[in-house]
């Protein structure tokens, strides 16, 4: 009798297993399907677009001489932000060259990276504060949050432009898989992990501040908790903390120039152009984030579901979450009326990741294996389209052809004016490289006798009127940008 029961207690313990390696091959499966979609989505038709002016600024901090250079041009033309990606777009410039899809596949390929990061920061949240149900249900979830990431129209339009957004969002993703680590399992590793990319955001771009304030709230949640003996299951607070404070006191000696530089980029009407949304933006952001509203209303429900499930059992890791996804919006959207307009979606991509989560964190914990497929399945066809779309059609300056048109126009060794100034750039980089010293940024009428006008429906009217007056023949109107003579 007694071996018939060691018997069936082994048959039992094999099931068990199968069953438990079937969700974390299916979530092989969906990480495996993110990076092909992913890395396809992101280096497909790479090079055929025009670089826009930002990117034109990127190019001309890459192509400097030497790093002392690269730096200097970056302060002139991007202050208020260190210049840890335009060091690194030297770097690959350098060895790859400077044509578009060279510079924009950096950020391709940090994109794809990204989409690693996602799994393992999704992953982490669940196993270090989602307890014994979180962690069953981490790789998928993880997975999920990949797949999610992989194919979004606005992530994919942000891997493929070549700006330091991807390379923010890298330092944020692994900044987070170490701080939750570090909270749970503790360890030397993680809060140095945790402090060296909590410096590496914030010199990628001052928007990551607002992932640093959902962490102080995050922690300040924490303390009430523990304030009102609710149990946190052993959760570190104060050397976590700590190790964020340690990353920001990294770049103590610079921050002072950031500030001051990030007052005169204000000044200087470098965020001019961004409008101040109305009291619905955070929910508008989101929804268009979120690629539609059905997508929307299903990462909603999927969070609602996950959130009422494990509540009672395991808050910490759907309370995580949430404010991932709602701290940096409401901060922003706080600064937006406190101090200036900041109101843009690309300043808080990472509250979209936390959406991912969240949505995928509720996705994973439904049964049976047959609704995941049909999940990803959905999520992919309904995300595509979209995705596509602005891949094939960007909403972007026919840079190229003004050049070309405004050149022709002009006499050999005749200068060209560009308006606004920060858009000169763009215009230099598709001139010949003996004449691009012929370039001049200009904000008001110029001896120019030729001018290549940009920032209609953005800048004030009366400026775009001034400069009409005083280039008062046109060339050739062109997408986003007209060529203007006298």
């Amino acid at each position: 009798m007694s071996q018939d029961v060691a018997v069936f207690d082994r048959i039992a313990a094999s099931g068990a297993g199968q069953t438990a390696v079937r969700p974390r091959a299916l979530a092989l499966g969906f990480l495996a399907l993110a990076l092909v979609l992913g890395a396809t989505l992101r280096f497909q038709h790479l090079g055929i677009t025009d670089l826009s002016a930002d990117e034109g600024a990127s190019w001309a901090a890459a192509s400097a001489a030497d790093v002392s250079a690269a730096v200097a041009t970056e302060h002139q033309l991007d202050p208020g932000k260190l210049p840890l990606y335009d060091v690194m777009l030297h770097g690959w410039v350098r060895i790859f060259g400077d044509s578009v899809f060279a510079m924009r596949a950096m950020s391709a390929a940090l994109g794809t990276i990204a989409i690693l990061l996602v799994f393992a920061a999704v992953r982490e949240v669940c196993r270090s504060l989602g307890g014994q149900s979180g962690a069953a249900i981490g790789d998928l979830a993880g997975a999920l949050a990949a797949l999610a990431y992989a194919v979004n129209f606005m992530m994919v339009a942000s891997d493929r432009t070549a700006r330091m957004y991807p390379v923010a969002m890298n330092a944020e993703l692994a900044q987070i898989f170490f701080l939750v680590r570090a909270q749970r399992r503790g360890g030397w590793l993680n809060y140095a992990g945790a402090a060296i990319f909590t410096a590496a955001l914030v010199a990628a771009n001052f928007t990551t501040s607002f992932l640093l304030l959902a962490e102080g709230f995050w922690f300040g949640c924490l303390l009430i908790a523990k304030a009102w003996r609710s149990p946190l299951e052993g959760l570190a607070i104060f050397r976590p903390g700590l190790a964020i404070a340690a990353g920001v006191a990294l770049l103590g000696p610079l921050l002072p120039w950031v500030f001051v530089s990030s007052n005169q980029a204000v000044a200087m009407g470098a965020i001019s152009w961004i409008k101040m949304g109305s009291i619905a933006w955070p929910f508008q952001v989101l929804l268009t984030a979120a690629g539609g509203r059905i997508l929307f209303c299903s990462f909603v429900m999927l969070a609602a579901f996950g959130i009422w499930r494990h509540w009672h059992a395991a808050p910490l890791a759907p309370g995580f979450f949430l404010v991932w996804t709602l701290a940096p919006i409401m901060g922003l959207t706080a600064v937006s009326y406190l101090i200036h307009p900041l109101e843009f979606p690309r300043y808080v991509l990472i509250a979209f990741v936390g959406m991912f989560g969240l949505a995928a964190f509720g996705a994973a914990t439904l049964r049976p294996a047959a609704v995941h497929l049909a999940l990803a399945a959905a999520l992919v066809g309904l995300s595509l389209g979209r995705t596509r779309h602005v891949i094939e059609h960007p909403y972007e300056a026919a840079w190229r052809e003004a050049t070309e048109i405004a050149a022709a126009e002009a006499a050999p060794g005749e200068s060209i004016a560009v308006f606004p100034e920060y858009c000169h750039n763009v215009v230099r980089y598709y001139l010949n490289p003996e004449r691009r010293g012929a370039v001049r940024g200009v904000e008001e009428c110029g001896p120019q006798r030729v001018l290549i006008l940009s920032g209609r429906y953005i800048l004030p009217a009366d400026r775009i009127a001034a400069m009409e007056k005083c280039y008062p023949r046109v060339v050739k109107r062109l997408k986003l940008v007209e060529v203007r003579a006298r």
